[in-house]
Parts: structure tokens; sequence; C-alpha cells
């Protein structure tokens, strides 16, 4: 049945084609081109896919490889960066590069791929020299990962292995970086830059490796301290990016506050700030006692001895052997000066240990004081009056803490703001706005008419065809067709005036009589009838049905 109904589906598209005006069928092609451009229009008036990059900093070599894979995948590729980076529709980025790596891309000649090309036959010259650039190229890589790092360059001095040398030379790097912010790299990422190259080369040590930025800064010199003080603790580095902080973080606070009343673009702030970004430890120890009297101390131990030496020291009787004035051995005498004077020796040793109240006390001075502050406020003379640059000042010194022991200042002026600029970029705002809402609005415009048209061209069409199929019959009257029997004379025979043979002796039968007379009506109906049977097929059928079932009917009674 399907391979009867397609025929008959072409056979039907062709009959209506043919049945078709010249006007008729060059409506109906300018409505298929109608509905085909303006899906066209419609598809590429949509939005644009997202690109994403697949790969950036490729050389000519890679970026060639892999737009000519890319092409063979049938995606959709840009060429950005001098044809340095390749952008590609965002939801197929790692789907790619999945892929691309599967076939080898990008070719890098940087890194250990160095070493895949190495045949049998290359020197111990090349294998070293290899090793060197393959090391110092994943170096180069792996630095340009860090965050803040831009590009890294890596130089190493890696010195022979000799047999006869007592103590070799140590290995040594130097690294350029390229920072990706403005500040440049903190000392913390450049003291992990150092220690990640003295940790992947042999007996490095962190003193060997030379740091340098793209400015030509030292930011970390081989034997310790870079000349910008980049590892060091509170190198020259951190303390212009600290003094640096807290300026912004001053200007910002003040211009937030004068924004409240002057406007905005309606004052400038700038402040100069020196910080003691010094870290001190002092220790310190207070002795004292533990009475409330200090002359009369708490003793904690007391010890005392006592030697005399002479002829007659040391009696048997107790007695001290000196004689007293009268002669008499004097017994227990206590005045050292007497003894000394009655003795040849005499030696009395004490030992007191006393209670001591002994404070030690240890600080750590945290660096970031503020030493001095300076401020300068500028105003539009416009918004703000000469009363208020008082009020103004005030303000600002208990904003910022000012503080005239200090040295501190601040000075307000009320100078004319070029607004030139502000108001130009408000037009220029302004106008892109403009343009953007134009555009925008112009893309609803043309999607609507080309919407209009094709509606229109539809509409048009089905009426085209729904006119073509209408078919105007005239009311024919079957029953005056006569399909009665014919009078036949015979080849060459004629009935008419002085003719000798009788009419009625004449054999007659059904054939058709050719007279020289007007059109028969019959004629004419049997053609209309074969047109409309020709036109409307179906219809027709339909009758002689209808006809046939009414015979069987009647029959049947």
């Amino acid at each position: 049945m399907p391979t009867n109904e397609r025929p008959n589906a072409v056979g039907r598209a062709k009959e209506l084609a043919g049945k078709l005006t010249p006007v008729q069928k060059i409506t109906l092609g300018a409505v298929v081109l109608t509905v085909i451009a303006g899906t066209l229009v419609l598809s590429r008036g949509g939005d644009q896919v997202p690109m994403s990059a697949l790969y950036t900093d490729l050389n000519s070599a890679d970026a060639s490889s892999v737009v000519d894979s890319l092409a063979s995948r049938g995606v959709q590729y840009e060429l950005t960066d001098a044809g340095r980076t390749v952008l590609v529709p965002k939801t197929e980025v790692y789907d790619l590069r999945v892929a691309l790596a599967g076939e080898g891309l990008p070719t890098s000649n940087e890194g250990y791929a160095l070493l895949d090309n190495q045949g049998i036959t290359t020197s111990e010259f090349r294998q070293r020299i290899d090793y060197q650039r393959a090391l110092e190229g994943e170096l180069a890589k792996t630095i340009s990962a860090l965050d803040g790092v831009q590009s890294a360059t890596v130089h190493l001095a890696l010195p022979d292995d000799s047999v006869f040398v007592d103590e070799p030379a140590s290995p040594t790097a130097s690294v350029l970086v390229v920072g990706s912010s403005i500040g440049g790299l903190a000392s913390g990422e450049v003291e992990s830059i150092v220690h990640l190259v003295a940790s992947s080369v042999k007996d490095m040590t962190p003193a060997s490796v030379t740091v340098v930025d793209a400015n030509g800064t030292v930011l970390s010199a081989g034997g310790g301290e870079g000349a910008a003080g980049g590892i060091s603790v509170g190198g020259t580095s951190d303390r212009a990016k600290a003094t640096a902080d807290y300026e912004s973080r001053m200007e910002a606070s003040i211009m937030a506050l004068l924004s409240r009343f002057a406007g905005p673009n309606k004052a400038a702030v700038t402040v100069t700030a020196e910080l003691d970004l010094d870290a001190r430890q002092t220790t310190s120890e207070d002795f004292g006692t533990i009475g409330e009297e200090p002359e009369d101390p708490y003793v904690l131990v007391e010890k005392s001895s006592r030697e005399i030496y002479g002829s007659e020291a040391g009696g048997a009787d107790g007695a001290t052997g000196v004689l007293g004035p009268d002669g008499v051995v004097a017994d227990n005498i206590t005045d050292p000066d007497a003894i000394a004077e009655a003795t040849d020796y005499y030696k009395d040793d004490i030992d007191t240990q006393f209670a001591i109240d002994r404070i030690v006390e240890q600080t750590t001075e945290t660096p970031g004081e503020v030493t001095r502050l300076n401020v300068a406020v500028v105003l539009d003379e416009a918004t703000v009056t000469e009363d208020q640059v008082t009020e103004i000042q005030a303000m600002i010194e208990a904003a910022a803490g000012v503080q005239a022991e200090r040295g501190d200042s601040v000075v307000v002026s009320l100078l004319p703001f070029d607004t030139s600029a502000a108001t130009a970029a408000e037009e220029l705002a302004a106008a892109e706005a403009a343009a953007a809402s134009s555009s925008q609005m112009m893309g609803m415009i043309r999607t609507i008419a080309i919407l209009l048209v094709i509606l229109i061209a539809l509409f048009l069409g089905y009426r085209s065809a729904k006119n073509a199929r209408k078919v105007t019959v005239e009311p024919i009257n079957i029953g005056e067709i006569t399909t009665g029997p014919r009078p036949s004379l015979g080849p060459g025979s004629a009935v008419g005036p002085g003719s000798t043979v009788d009419p009625d002796e004449l054999e007659t039968e059904m054939v058709p009589i050719a007279t020289a007379r007007p059109p028969d009506r019959d004629a004419i109906v049997m053609n209309e009838l074969i047109q409309m049977a020709e036109r409307r097929p179906q219809e027709v059928a339909n009758v002689l049905r209808a006809w046939l079932a009414e015979n069987k009917t009647g029959a049947r009674r």
C-alpha cells in the first residue's frame, strides 16, 4: 500500500501544478523563497554560540595542527591573539582537549617532549643539553601555572660531573617572571618560586636561585635576601605594597564620606602615609623587694663562719687565748678589732640570701604603626562653600585619625572641576545605550516583519492553491442525450429526392450518422462529461457508485 500512495501523491502534485496558471505558479514560488529566506535570516539572527579558549600561547606549528584537526572534525573555531589562541564553542572545550590530546596535539617542543625525539646515535653532549632544556621548560610551565604569574623563563647552569674534581661547583638558576597584576609578586610568591626551583634540581640550594621581574627588578638575589627585599621579612617590595594598600583604603574611606554630601565625581582625595613596618621584640627584667620597706628585706637563708688563728687561740676551757688589758686571758671576745689585735689571723664569713621581686617582660611590637599621615582633598567649588571647609577638615581629621603631635596634616581646597571628560563619558554611554536599544528594536522589527511576510506569503499560497482546485461546472442535462437506433443506408447510399429505394425496406442498425449539420448537442455533452471525469475523477466515481447502488437496490425489489 505505501508503494502505491507515494506515486499517487507525486501524481497529484504534478496534476495540481499543471492546473496552476502562470500567475499562480509565480506566487507559489515567491512563497517558497520567502519562507526559505525568512528561516535563514531567523537562524542567523539568533544568539551566537559562546566561544571559549581551547589553547593559548601556541606557536605557529601547533596552531596549524590544531586548526587542521578542528577543520577535519567540522568544529567551528576562531583565531585570536595573532593566531596564538584558538577559540571553540564553550560546550565542546573539554571534549576537544581530550580528543586532541589523544592525537598528540599540541606537539610542544618544550619540556620533556624534547627527549622523545632522541635516537640511538645521540651524543652524550646532546643528551645533556636536551635534558637541561627539558628541565628548564618543565620548570617554566610549572611556575607559569601559579596564580599571579603570566609567564616565566628559567635558565639553569648545571656543572659537569667529573671524577677529577674534589668539590664540584653547585648548580645555579635564574628565573624571569612576568606578573599578571600591576602590584607585582609578593614576597611569599617569590619565595615559593625560589624553593620550587631549588627543590627541582639536584644539589641546588635556595641561595643559588635568582628571580628577576620584567622590569629588571631583582626580587631574589643569589645568596639570600634580594636587592628588593623580595623574600626578606619587611623587604622594600612588601613595605611599598603595605603602604600603598593603607593609602588606598584611607582614600576610599574619605572619598565615600565626601560623596555623601558633595555627590559623585565632586571630590578628589590623596593620602600619603609613612608606616613603621619594623618588627621589634623587647625583653625587660625588674627587681624589687618583697616587703613593704626596702630597708627591711626578707631573709631566706643566712650562713656565717668565723676563723681565728693565734699562739693561744682555742684554749681548752673555751678561752680565746687573748690577754686582756690586765694581763688576764680574755674569754669570749667578740670585737673583731680586738681579736685581730690579739691574734695572728681572724676571718668572719656571712652568707645571706634575700628574697627579691624579679619581673621578666617580653614585648613584641607588630609592624604597621602610622608614623605620619598627610591628606589632601580637593572639592568642587560649585557644590561646596567656603563656610563648609572648616567642618569638612575637622570631619576628615576625625575619620583619618590625624594627630597633630605626630606631624600629620590635612589640607582642603576648593577648585573648579573639569567636567568635560565626565560629560563626554556620559554622552558616550548614553549613545551606546541608545544604539544598543535601537539595534535591539530594529532586530525585533526585522523579525516581526519577516514573520508577517511569511504569514502573508503562506496565506496567499493557500488562497492560490484553493482557487486552483476550484472548477466551475455548468449543469448538464443528461436527458437531452439520445441513444436510440439510427438508420443506415449502407456504403454509398443515401435517402433523398429522386431515390427509388423504399425507406421502409431499408435495414436499420445502430451506427453513427455523419451529416453536414451544426454541432450535435450530444457530442458537446459527452465531451463535457469526459472533461469532468478527467478533472474530478474521485467525484465522478462516487456518483457512479451511488448510481450502481441504486440500480442494485431497485433490482432486488
